[in-house]
């Protein structure tokens, strides 16, 4: 009987490592994202006081320690797990209909390193190219600095 609590625990702790976690949070995520009132916006403009360019989505995360690579510290793989999660909030998020999304490549900057269990916020935001037919997803980690 304590194998099987014991494989319970092993599986418990290394599940968001593997493939299916990645699903179960995206749907997660994209349900989070339609039910949180999405905003109806158009690549012309958009409705009064509503412009694409100034809408921002922000979402909550910590570094767990699947997240961690060997300098303790957030992987790069990580990085651009949550950057999907916040495309795709952010593509709900703007409600825009009869376009389609994907990722034709991604640029990373880092600045400063995410540590274990530490809180940061993936704060997404769109710029629309002048012909309107392509748009350019900017995702930032912003980290709580204390002085």
């Amino acid at each position: 009987m304590w194998q099987v609590w014991a494989f319970a625990l092993f599986m418990g702790v290394i599940w968001r490592g593997m493939p299916l976690a990645f699903h179960v949070r995206m749907i997660y995520h994209v349900l989070k994202a339609l039910i949180n009132s999405p905003t109806k916006v158009q690549l012309g403009g958009g409705p009064p006081g509503v412009k694409i360019r100034k809408f921002e989505t922000v979402i909550p995360f910590t570094c767990w320690p699947d997240d961690l690579d060997f300098n303790f510290h957030m992987n790069n793989s990580s990085y651009l797990k949550l950057c999907d999660f916040g495309r795709v909030n952010h593509y709900l998020r703007l409600g825009v209909s009869g376009v389609t999304c994907s990722n034709g490549g991604v640029t990373m900057r880092f600045k400063r390193e995410i540590g274990a269990m530490e809180g940061f916020d993936l704060r997404t935001r769109v710029i629309v190219s002048p012909s309107g037919f392509s748009l350019v997803f900017l995702g930032g980690f912003v980290l709580e600095v204390s002085n």
